[in-house]
């Protein structure tokens, strides 16, 4: 299993937040990824033409990647980046996106804007990068103003709703829910933690995760890491998942296959190469410069919470779906019964 233990060691704040609220914060977070934040299949399509592939992609998270961490940002800029990218490619029709589409340099420009919002929203209480800056990480290919007008297209496209949830934030509330219902020690809690924010950024990596759900993404990952601590903290983390996951997050078909592709992506990827990317505009993490003017951006914020479903299995209408996979062993995952 791939590790995350070359990261920066991560904040295990969220093993201290107040549980009521962060059940309600989960409750809305799920119901904006199925309206407001969905992404869509746009490299496959069959409606739309398109020369981008899964490949090139993954080679702009890998730049993205780069750029934050030679500045010391977080890594979850990245995963608000591509989020960015994605829902714009697959939820507008605009000749804009169909240009994106066709041409590597205007998708690598997209690219470039979205982690540009990306920092100014994720990192705007420490430091924003200019638009200067990252024209002269293009090398010249792209000005300032064309970064800029990539900019406010993605902003108006997506109406201005560029603080989506993350797969890492979901799956943080997640296992925040499990903490006062599993006596494990803090440090192995700290260890699912890391681990699974680990997963969760490298899953960015793959283009069919970008095609999924970021819940689905976030059990992905927690699935993986559960796998690999001992039997009984094993069957004790899944027993109190069964609390948590409700009609509102995908079927247990589809999170066991996100899980079985993850399992899959990290395996095949255990040895990532820092090959040069094939798209033709150059551009340089060597020229990135990390600057202090502070540039302001409004957005808006998740709405208000909503309420938090109550327990598992103790319901009317809640049906218990066991399946068994693998090392896993038996896992009962809880759905309402339709109708």
């Amino acid at each position: 299993m791939i590790t995350g233990n070359n990261m920066e060691p991560s904040s295990c704040d969220s093993l201290f937040q107040e549980t009521p609220d962060v059940a309600l914060s989960l409750m809305s977070m799920i119901e904006k990824e199925q309206s407001i934040y969905r992404s869509y299949d746009y490299i496959n399509s069959p409606t739309q033409r398109c020369i981008i592939t899964e490949s090139d992609r993954m080679k702009i998270v890998d730049w993205c990647y780069s750029i934050v961490d030679k500045c010391k940002f977080e890594r979850e800029t990245v995963l608000l980046a591509m989020q960015l990218v994605d829902r714009f490619l697959s939820t507008s029709t605009s000749d804009l996106v169909k240009g994106a589409l066709l041409s590597r340099e205007r998708f690598q420009l997209v690219a470039i804007a979205s982690l540009y919002i990306a920092v100014k929203v994720n990192e705007n209480a420490k430091v924003a990068f200019s638009s200067d800056a990252f024209s002269e990480m293009s090398e010249g290919i792209y000005s300032k103003h064309d970064i800029e007008d990539m900019e406010m297209s993605i902003l108006e496209s997506l109406s201005w709703r560029v603080y989506a949830p993350t797969s890492w934030q979901i799956a943080q509330h997640i296992l925040t829910l499990l903490v006062p219902n599993v006596d494990l020690r803090a440090t192995k809690w700290s260890y699912i933690f890391d681990e699974v924010q680990f997963h969760t950024e490298f899953a960015v990596r793959d283009y069919y995760f970008a095609t999924q759900r970021t819940s689905t993404v976030a059990l992905a990952a927690i699935f993986n890491v559960v796998d690999h601590v001992d039997h009984q903290d094993r069957r004790d983390i899944l027993h109190s998942l069964l609390f948590v996951l409700n009609e509102d997050f995908e079927s247990p078909k589809e999170l066991f296959a996100a899980w079985d592709r993850l399992r899959y992506f990290l395996g095949e990827n255990a040895s990532v190469a820092n090959n040069d990317s094939d798209i033709p505009a150059s551009v340089s993490e060597e020229t990135a410069e990390c600057y202090d003017d502070q540039q302001e951006l409004v957005v808006s914020q998740c709405g208000s919470p909503v309420t938090a479903t109550g327990d598992c299995c103790g319901q009317e209408n809640i049906i218990c779906v066991e399946i068994s996979n693998r090392d896993l062993g038996s896992a009962k995952v809880c759905q309402r019964a339709i109708g």
